[in-house]
């Protein structure tokens, strides 16, 4: 199996501009990898200073970052696993999406944020 990770640090103050940019890197790493790997809070990077600032940038694990990620897998029959601030309810997680060849969400993996949120 060919493994494909990037390497990415999202700009905290243009957020839809740094998921275009980690989609670039991504579909890149794809046209050679059948597994890819993205950073920890890929999409948004570690910009929380609070449970509030989380808030403002979590997503469910079927938001924008499946959706903008999950066509890359789909059109290159890889596996691609991406980090996120995610909110289900009330609680937050930093989480990773596992994307199928097929572009169906396979799982979401879920740890606790480092602080109380």
């Amino acid at each position: 199996m060919r493994v494909g990770a990037v390497q990415f640090k999202a700009d905290t103050s243009d957020l839809a501009g740094s998921l275009d940019r980690l989609a670039h890197l991504t579909e890149q790493a794809a046209q050679h990898a059948e597994l890819v790997v993205l950073p920890e809070m890929a999409a948004t990077g570690y910009l929380f200073d609070s449970p509030t600032s989380v808030r403002r940038v979590a997503e469910p694990a079927d938001g924008p970052t499946l959706a903008r990620l999950s066509p890359i897998a789909k059109a290159h029959k890889s596996w691609i696993v991406a980090g996120f601030p995610e909110i289900d309810g009330d609680a937050l997680y930093n989480s990773a999406l596992v994307i199928d060849p097929t572009g169906a969400l396979a799982f979401t993996y879920r740890k606790t944020l480092l602080f109380e949120a």
